[in-house]
């Protein structure tokens, strides 16, 4: 989400200039970016750890803890950058809130 809500927003022009200019969206993206990026160390860090010897149960447990509301929020704000055009079926943003909503409600 966050490569597609960076390429969208540097593409999409309002006021005269790209909405990746807007203090709003550079937050959006900001966000997500960090987050994205947390969760994947954890999620490396975890998978790191893993064997068949060790299963590391501890670990994965609290990489789906973690990394479950990140993509959900990373979608989220995808959504609000991309607005309107993010619920359209032509953009993958769509599928992956969907996605992430499904992993928050049945995730457990």
């Amino acid at each position: 989400c966050t490569e597609q809500m960076l390429k969208y927003s540097n593409d999409r022009k309002a006021f005269g200039q790209p909405i990746s200019n807007l203090g709003q969206i550079q937050r959006y993206i900001a966000e997500s970016f960090a987050e994205t990026e947390a969760a994947k160390t954890l999620t490396y860090a975890v998978a790191r750890n893993v064997n068949p010897m060790s299963q590391n149960r501890i670990g994965s447990d609290a990489a789906k803890l973690f990394c479950t509301p990140v993509g959900k929020r990373v979608a989220d704000n995808a959504m609000q950058v991309m607005g309107g055009m993010g619920y359209t079926k032509d953009m993958s943003v769509e599928r992956l809130w969907r996605d992430a909503k499904l992993l928050e409600i049945g995730g457990g």
